[in-house]
């Protein structure tokens, strides 16, 4: 069984931003309602009943 088949993949980019969103690492909220992943681009809180970024916090470039 593919993992497709049992869930929609989620959406981490941007509306403007086609390009994809490789992921670093990833946590669950205590209540399990939202997670946070980050790459190296960015921070974003992800919630899941809502299925949609709530939050995307930009990483500082030097």
């Amino acid at each position: 069984m593919n993992s497709k088949d049992i869930h929609e993949g989620l959406n981490f980019s941007a509306a403007e931003d086609e390009s994809s969103f490789g992921i670093f690492s990833i946590k669950f909220s205590k209540d399990g309602r939202e997670l946070v992943g980050n790459s190296n681009e960015s921070i974003c809180i992800y919630d899941l009943g809502a299925n949609k970024v709530t939050e995307r916090i930009h990483a500082h470039v030097v």
